[in-house]
């Protein structure tokens, strides 16, 4: 992996309804970005969701990362989305529809400029869907597909894929459709060319920096290898995830 990435990638932003976003992250969050309060933030809006257009997810983005004293530039209202990318210090992914996400940056060819840019060190933060564009395909999303796919190669800097949302189905309780596991363990079994899964969960983040890989945040990280053989992570822990692609 390359040790020049420098990321947080979280699964979501609250824990509880009514929390604030990030509030389990809040202290650690506001420490660690406090270099970057004067430097070009630029903000990726396309995972719209619902009736929430680019410019509702860049106000969205903007009140969350604002309490860390941070400005955002919408890459949406950029001329030159290439030159925008190029130019950034930070480029924050947030979370939402991964399908037209990943579509208007494919239509736009732009994930080769993010992926430059993130491997020449550049902090990328993503959140859910922001995350999971980390990863080499976004076939762990949780989404269902409502268009046709332009391609579901994404940016592809870290060697596993990531599953957001993620939670331990407790056998004793009804439910109705499939638990996260199940879905996890198909895509580990029926890809031909699946990729590790680390599953994080609403209240987890990963930080990847110096070439390691920090579970941060309060719930633990579940990691499932290719033979399906489980690993769970505490915050904190670098040595165990880390390990698993010297």
């Amino acid at each position: 992996m390359n040790k020049n990435l420098r990321m947080l990638l979280f699964s979501g932003g609250q824990t509880e309804v009514g929390k604030p976003y990030y509030h389990y992250a809040y202290d650690w969050l506001k420490s660690y970005l406090a270099p970057y309060v004067n430097k070009k933030i630029l903000f990726i809006p396309w995972a719209i969701w619902g009736d929430h257009g680019a410019q509702d997810m860049f106000k969205f983005g903007q009140e969350q990362w604002g309490q860390f004293g941070l400005t955002l530039t919408g890459l949406h209202n950029e001329h030159n989305f290439e030159e925008a990318i190029k130019m950034a210090d930070v480029i924050i992914t947030g979370g939402g529809s991964i399908h037209l996400l990943v579509n208007t940056l494919a239509k736009n060819d732009l994930f080769p400029a993010i992926r430059d840019k993130v491997n020449s060190g550049a902090l990328y933060i993503g959140t859910s869907a922001g995350s999971i564009i980390a990863c080499p395909t976004m076939h762990t999303a949780l989404e269902p597909s409502m268009l046709p796919a332009v391609t579901y190669d994404t940016m592809g800097v870290i060697p596993f894929q990531i599953a957001t949302h993620y939670y331990d189905h407790d056998p004793d309780e009804f439910h109705h459709g499939p638990p996260p596991i199940v879905r996890i363990k198909n895509y580990l079994r029926l890809n031909p060319h699946p990729y590790p899964v680390a599953c994080l969960r609403d209240g987890s983040f990963l930080q990847i920096e110096n070439g390691e890989i920090t579970v941060q945040g309060i719930k633990p990280v579940t990691y499932f290898d290719l033979n399906l053989a489980r690993t769970d992570i505490n915050p904190g822990e670098r040595e165990k995830l880390s390990r698993k692609f010297d």
